[in-house]
């Protein structure tokens, strides 16, 4: 049984033992060796965290010998990984509570052993979870040359869908009988055996029974959409395992199918799918885990201040922007809806999302090489797509910029974090005074001048610049320079 997965109560430590307070101690001693990755401050701040819980409990690591090992150790693993604070601090946490629970078990076998089991157990488990935090998954997609193959991958996906509705099929008949539902395990012993007659691999079939098993705890329904042809997308998944890789082939079930390789393909496949888009077209998608970078490329603490006009405003200076995709191809797209032309409106939109996801993987990845810090502010879209700004809003796709900027800056051994944007646009960043434009009738004002200092700023890289001090936990007031 996983330790991670019993009760919060089991896993809440008794106040009275001081074994458990050292634990506790240790974990924010160890915590305090992390702040390589995001600066100074985090690591003070968790060194005196250690020293008030060690004030509290009575107690210092180096009254044990196996608690002071374990210390050693936690500083080389996160001086050599490069792990952010917060990361570590989530880890070591489980693995305090979880050895606490084995002191309340072990209580009766005497102090000693309580102190060497808790500590090979924290010395186990932390090893592991920091091993695992150092690596990252990436999909890569590629486009498959389906003028001939693409019969053969709709057979296949048509057979997905076969085992898709029978699962749904014998789940529901399960239901109406004994009222239960059938589990994963079930659904795999019931479809054991039929890889050769579908002409899919056994692993395949199983992925399909546990995604509708997931998908039917996910939604909390008894009953999902049937899948077809008409109404769904292709989608076949595999494993590492049953597939081969070579060149510009990847070879399923023994059929080879040829991609076009724009990039190489970087780290380990664990797993993969074939997918199928709006237009027919065939695309493999390998998810590889790839180690995160040991050192940050960039140095810069960076503030983003997200926006209509400029979409990304950073609080050096550099302003990101690009036309707004929805506006300059809706004239096209009604055209070709009115004229009832599906295949013209689906290419239209497909190269609309297809330059969106273009540019936006270029500015993020720009964004993050060049710093170790990024702070994002949290302006809310679902609010704003109830204004008269939605289809600006939902161009802009600051969810799709957040999700990007987040993985990219944790594999480049930095750190992004949101800070709250409010009265950014309206308060100066040198005197701290609300001086700036504000309300609807003056968002077309991108520069002003404070009427208190005189300094003249630009609006959006004024705003990234005070969501960059609330990130980083500094006042607003009383700092002239970042």
């Amino acid at each position: 049984m996983d330790p991670a997965s019993r009760t919060t109560e089991e896993h809440k430590p008794p106040e009275s033992n001081k074994s458990t307070g050292r634990l506790h101690c240790l974990a924010a001693h160890g915590s305090g060796s992390t702040g390589q990755g995001v600066g100074n401050g985090a690591s003070v701040e968790a060194s005196r965290s250690g020293a008030a819980c060690l004030a509290a409990n009575g107690a210092d690591p180096g009254d044990d010998p196996c608690l002071m090992g374990v210390a050693n150790l936690l500083r080389q693993l996160t001086s050599g990984c490069m792990l952010r604070v917060r990361v570590l601090r989530h880890h070591v946490s489980i693995a305090t509570s979880n050895a606490a629970w084995g002191l309340r078990r072990s209580g009766r076998r005497g102090k000693a052993a309580c102190s060497v089991g808790a500590t090979g157990f924290l010395v186990v488990w932390v090893t592991i979870k920091l091993l695992q935090s150092s690596m990252s998954l990436l999909t890569y997609r590629f486009r498959i040359k389906d003028a001939t193959s693409g019969k053969h991958m709709s057979k296949m996906a048509g057979a997905i869908n076969y085992v898709w509705n029978y699962c749904q099929e014998v789940s529901l008949l399960a239901y109406r009988r004994d009222k239960t539902l059938l589990s994963a395990y079930d659904l795999h012993k019931l479809t054991a055996g039929t890889s050769k007659d579908l002409r899919l691999s056994a692993d395949t079939i199983q992925q399909v029974c546990t995604e509708y098993v997931t998908r039917r705890r996910q939604f909390k329904k008894i009953k999902l959409k049937w899948r077809s042809k008409k109404r769904s997308l292709g989608w076949i998944p595999f494993k590492a395992a049953y597939i081969k890789r070579q060149d510009h082939t990847v070879t399923y079930c023994g059929h080879p199918f040829r991609l076009w390789l724009s990039r190489p393909v970087e780290g380990t496949v664990k797993t993969g799918s074939f997918t199928q888009d709006t237009r027919g077209r065939w695309y493999v998608n390998f998810q590889c885990e790839v180690p995160d970078a040991a050192e940050p490329i960039g140095q810069a603490d960076i503030g983003i201040d997200l926006g209509l006009t400029n979409q990304i405003a950073c609080s050096d200076g550099i302003i990101y922007s690009r036309e707004n995709l929805t506006r300059a191809h809706e004239d096209a797209l009604a055209l070709a809806e009115r004229a009832g032309k599906k295949k013209r409106v689906k290419a239209i939109q497909a190269k609309i999302a297809n330059c969106r996801k273009d540019w936006t993987h270029k500015t993020t990845t720009s964004v993050a090489q060049r710093a170790k810090l990024i702070v994002i502010g949290d302006v809310s879209s679902s609010k704003l797509i109830k204004t008269p700004f939605a289809k600006s809003t939902l161009d802009a796709a600051w969810g799709m910029v957040r999700s990007q900027l987040h993985y990219k800056a944790l594999r480049l051994a930095g750190f992004c974090v949101s800070g709250p944007e409010t009265f950014s646009s309206v308060t100066c960043s040198a005197c701290g005074q609300r001086t700036g434009p504000s309300g609807l009738g003056t968002l077309g004002v991108r520069e002003w001048c404070c009427s208190v200092c005189g300094v003249f700023h630009h609006r959006d890289v004024n705003a990234a610049q005070l969501i960059l001090r609330t990130g980083r936990g500094t006042p607003t007031k009383g700092i002239l320079a970042l």
